[in-house]
């Protein structure tokens, strides 16, 4: 019986392993809005929902932004769309609404575990994962270039667990 089982889960692995291999070809953009969209047309597809925002950088440029609530595997999410200098969607930051800057630190980490779940499950183990003043940072690559980081970490202002999403000119947006 053990003879048969081992090779089973060996090709089960191998082929999950190719799985996810292939869901790091590209990433387009998150929530239905691709990179390099407008304003105007991540608007009309996000809906309604979509509360318009904006944030000024360090250059005092002022950076359009849609703040959108979303929920995905049971934790809400804050999400906002950032549209850099050109005016076309470059980043995403992805914040536990219920959580952000909150100082209950076992929903917080409770909340990172359960971001960090759902994006091995999806993406396979990161391309680098380290940790620094207790904090713990995931980064996904894509081979068009693209990242998502993950975040996770509790300081003297709460709750700072985020993940982005981002092409390369929006990863210090």
């Amino acid at each position: 019986m053990l003879r048969v089982f081992f090779p089973a889960v060996f090709l089960l692995a191998a082929s999950l392993q190719g799985a996810l291999a292939e869901s790091r070809d590209r990433l387009d953009g998150f929530n239905g809005v691709s990179f390099g969209t407008t304003y105007a047309d991540a608007k009309r597809a996000l809906g309604a929902t979509a509360k318009e925002d904006s944030k000024v950088t360090g250059a005092h440029k002022t950076i359009k932004t849609l703040l959108v609530d979303m929920t995905l595997d049971g934790q809400v999410y804050r999400d906002a769309f950032i549209f850099g200098s050109a005016g076309r969607l470059s980043r995403v930051a992805i914040t536990p609404k219920n959580v952000a800057f909150g100082k209950d630190q076992a929903a917080c980490d409770a909340a990172g575990a359960a971001m960090v779940e759902s994006l091995l499950a999806k993406y396979g183990a990161p391309t680098t994962d380290t940790t620094d003043g207790g904090g713990r940072t995931l980064t996904f690559t894509f081979k068009d270039k693209n990242e998502i980081e993950a975040s996770l970490d509790f300081g003297p202002f709460g709750c700072l667990t985020y993940a982005a999403v981002y092409t390369p000119a929006g990863k210090n947006q």
